[in-house]
Order: structure tokens, then sequence, then C-alpha cells
């Protein structure tokens, strides 16, 4: 059975969205019953890696592209459209090469005609899922696919949408989390504003009118109904690992890795609390900075590795300085995928520190305590709903208060003064997610519910 999957973004990103994405296309791929087919869409082109095609693991990633990227836009709109993504791009180098440059008149006047610049994001956002429409029909004509699968957010999933309706083709919607929420809890939007409730009702219009939905948690689940959604149509896919990420056979250690060692001064046996991912405030960094701040006040001689994205590294680093623990923090990446194993390696206790008090921590369970379990470390955790559905108190993990970090050093020189803990809570945690938490096993749901619907409309 072909299904044709539309992507927002992925591989070779490495962001939480792509690596869910490649996990669920490999094991696809590796299935007797799928052929799986992806196109990815056009609103990244600030994203070289957005526009090139390619393939990785055999799975080949074919691209809508932004025009931006293409040569000639005959186009009015296309020729608008490539402008702002040009803008774009340009901002993103300033901001990624650290240097801003300030442009007070610029700014005063993106104030005054803050109308305009909504009207201009909107030209753009229906162009793109004009275009990615068109792309999904030629894709449909030319792949001949049984069913379409799109996964968030609504500008993926419209476009898909509407395709698969014109051609008769059963749809499924895939709900991964709650973006316009993502967009508060980061200071773009404010709750209940324009772009806010405008992304909601579209949201809503897809999930309401998918004749499937893949929800990965049960708090989504529980989400996606009160938006309207009939309980009936909806799956839970959870997120999952790949069980070759630790892989001993594989991939030499990076030579930066004996280099870590020393710098945590592992061969003293020192503890080193750790965490992997994207640093952005739903993550709760500064939550877990100030923990550690909290532990070493308290006389524990212990080291902060974080292993995320170049974005945030430096106000983290700054936050980490002003609480007097900078000697004791290793703050690096991005790495490669496939070097991910190795630092796992060199964390004794993996903290999860995302804060309570917004729906999208609340609601959607990330990847990496599945990831950390796999690796043999034991974890603390906020004890958020999402999280819990992930993590047993006591038996693959520790909770702590979200957004507590009295509480969250508390909890952590617990683990830390007990070696028979974590070792115990780690080798629970591994046990637990091979036997319920791998792709091999959650690919079997996506068959079912493919099945079910080529039953139904055959």
């Amino acid at each position: 059975m072909r299904v044709l999957h539309v992507l927002a973004n992925s591989s070779p990103d490495l962001n939480g969205y792509a690596i869910r994405s490649h996990d669920i296309l490999k094991s696809q791929s590796e299935s007797e019953n799928i052929e799986p087919y992806v196109l990815t869409s056009p609103f990244y082109p600030e994203r070289q890696s957005m526009a090139d095609e390619v393939t990785i693991d055999g799975i080949t990633y074919h691209r809508c592209v932004h025009p931006t990227h293409l040569k000639k836009n005959k186009k009015l709109l296309d020729k608008f459209v490539a402008n702002i993504g040009r803008r774009r791009i340009n901002i993103t180098k300033e901001r990624d090469s650290g240097i801003v440059k300030r442009r007070p008149v610029r700014y005063m006047m993106r104030r005054v005609l803050t109308p305009a610049r909504l009207f201009a994001r909107w030209v753009e956002e229906r162009v793109l899922m004009q275009k990615l429409k068109r792309e999904i029909l030629a894709h449909i004509s030319e792949t001949n696919p049984a069913i379409i699968h799109a996964h968030t957010p609504y500008r993926v999933g419209l476009p898909a949408l509407l395709a698969a309706k014109k051609c008769g083709l059963p749809f499924v919607y895939e709900m991964r989390g709650v973006w316009e929420d993502t967009a508060v809890i980061n200071g773009r939007w404010k709750e209940g504003g324009i772009p806010y409730s405008r992304f909601r009702r579209l949201e809503n219009k897809v999930l309401r009118n998918a004749d499937r939905v893949i929800c990965i948690s049960e708090q989504l689940r529980l989400d996606a109904i009160e938006r309207g959604v009939e309980a009936a149509k909806i799956t839970i896919v959870n997120n999952a690992v790949n069980e070759k990420l630790v892989d001993d056979s594989s991939t030499d250690e990076p030579d930066e890795i004996e280099g870590l060692r020393q710098q945590l001064d592992k061969s003293n046996g020192i503890i080193t609390i750790g965490y992997t991912g994207s640093i952005q405030p739903l993550e709760g960094l500064d939550i877990l900075a100030m923990g550690v701040a909290e532990l070493v006040e308290r006389g524990n001689d212990v080291r902060l590795l974080v292993v995320g994205n170049a974005k945030g590294q430096t106000g983290l680093f700054e936050k980490c300085k002003s609480l007097g623990i900078a000697e004791k923090c290793v703050i690096i990446g991005p790495v490669p995928r496939e070097h991910i194993k190795h630092y796992l390696k060199l964390i004794d206790i993996y903290a999860i520190c995302r804060p309570g008090g917004f729906r999208v921590t609340q609601l959607v369970t990330p990847l990496k305590p599945f990831e950390a379990m796999l690796a043999g470390c034991p974890i603390i955790a906020s004890n958020l709903p999402a999280l819990t559905e992930a993590i047993q108190d006591k038996e693959t993990g520790m909770f702590f208060e979200a957004g507590n970090h009295l509480a969250l050093a508390t909890t952590l020189e617990t683990m830390i003064d007990s070696a028979d803990l974590r070792t115990r809570l780690a080798s629970q945690a591994k046990d637990w997610v091979l036997a319920e938490r791998t792709w091999k096993i959650m690919v079997k749901r996506y068959t079912k519910v493919y099945l079910e619907l080529f039953r139904d409309t055959s």
C-alpha cells in the first residue's frame, strides 16, 4: 500500500519533527504492508535543506520549493513571495552570525505598518498553500497512492486535505503538537490574538474533516476531542525510538568525546546532569540551570552537559554565568544524529525540566525521554501530564514539581546519593522502552489505521 506523506519539514534537519518523521518513514519502508512516499512543504525559505531533494536511509524527500529558491518566477504573486523569503533568509543569517544590525527607522516602520505585514504574511501563506496543493495533486497523479497522510500544522494539512478530497482518497491527519501555543511560549504570539485564533480555527478545520486523526499522546487525544473530533476517529501513535540509535556496533566515537570526558571530570566520578535537544523556553533549561546552581550551593560537585542547537546557547551560558556555575557547564551542539549516543553515555542523570502553566508542555510528549531511556540514562522530569504518560515515577524515572528548581535539586540529590537507584531506574526504563516504545511496535498502529481506511473506501 503506497502512502503519500506530506510534511512541514524533514531530514536532514535535526528537530524533533524531522526525527520522528524519518523514524516513521524508515519503519514503514521496512514493513511488508506500506510503501511511503514523501513530499515536504515550501514554508521554510531560510533552510536550504528544504529546497534540495535528498535520499537518506532509502527514503527520498521530494520538495515543494519556496519561490525564493526558483531561478524564475513568472507570476507577480510568486515574485512577491520570493522577496519575502529573501528578507527572511537575510534576517536568519544575521541572527545566526550573532551580529544583529540595529535599524531603528525600519523597526518603527514595522510597528506602524503591522496590518500591512500581517496582510503580506497572509498572501504568502495563501500562495504557498496553493502551490503545495498543486504539487500534491501532481504527485498523486504520478505515484497513485492509496492514502494521503499529512502531518501538522494546517499549512500542510489543509492543502493535503483538499487534494485528497478532490481525488477521492482517504485522508489521515497527524496531530503532533499545538503549534499556536508553542508560538505563545516562545513570545511570538499572544494567546487569543489574531494570528493565534486564526491558526487554531484552521487547525480545527483540518482535524474535524480528516477521515482519521493520529495523536502522539493521550493528552493530545483529549484535546482533539475538545476541538470537535469524533473520538472513534482518533488513534494514538506515541513517540518512540529506533533500537539502533544506541547500537555500539556502528559509528566511531567522535574525536571531541575524550575532551568532553576531561571537561566533565569523568575520571574522578563526578556526576553529569545532562540534556539533549532544542534550547528554547518550553524546555525549561533556565530551571535546570537554577537547580544545578542550588545543588552546588548545597555542596554537591556536579557538572551540567547540554547538547543542543546553536540558537539559545549564548543565552543559556549567560544564565549559568549569572548563577556562578559557568565553569561547571558545558554547552555544545548541534551534533550529527548518529553521534548522539556517545553524548548520552556521558550523562549520569538525564533532566527534562519543561515548565508548567502552558498548554504545549501539558499536552505534548517529547521524543527525548525515550531516547534517554534507550541509552540507559536514569531520568528526572517535571510532573506534567504529557510526561507522566512516558515515565513511571520511581519505576522508570523520578518526578519533581514543575517549575520548582528547589524541588528539582532535592530530587537530583536523591539520585546522586544512590548509585543503586540510578542503576535500577535506568535498567527498568530501558526494558520498558524496548517492550513498549519502539517504532517496530508503533508502525503496526499506522498499518491498522491505513488498512481500515482502505477497506472502508474499497
